[in-house]
């Protein structure tokens, strides 16, 4: 089992624009801020075999919340139910494992997924080997 923590506030996926001659991708930084910060996390060989990937988003407490709401939602008592959406937050976060730490992201046979409110912004990975 591997676990890697990338520190920062999480990032949704973004589809990206297309003009007449180019495409642009609107995360481009953040996907080569992320990228750099996983490099220095994970030193391993890439990972070719079927995983289980559990991620953890802990996104910031909005700064106009009663100190009450501030402790519940630190203690997760009170679930993220805002955006950015689950979904678009998996797929950014499967596209910077990609090449890093996993051959492909295609290998992900089965994930767990939670967001949460914290005052420390960060992505929890947990890798673990699918056994057959």
């Amino acid at each position: 089992m591997l676990e890697l923590v990338l520190p920062g506030n999480p990032t949704p996926w973004a589809s990206p624009t297309f003009s007449r001659f180019k495409v642009f991708d609107k995360r481009s930084k953040e996907k080569d801020h992320a990228r750099k910060l996983l490099r220095e996390c994970y030193r391993g060989d890439l990972i070719a075999y079927p995983i289980k990937l559990k991620i953890e988003f802990y996104l910031p407490i909005p700064k106009n919340t009663s100190k009450s709401a501030k402790e519940a939602m630190e203690l997760k008592k009170i679930p993220h139910q805002k955006k950015p959406d689950l979904t678009n937050l998996i797929k950014f976060a499967e596209d910077m494992l990609k090449g890093i730490v996993i051959v492909d992201d295609n290998l992900v046979s089965k994930i767990v997924a939670q967001k949460f409110y914290s005052f420390e912004p960060r992505t929890i990975f947990t890798i673990s080997a699918i056994l057959r």
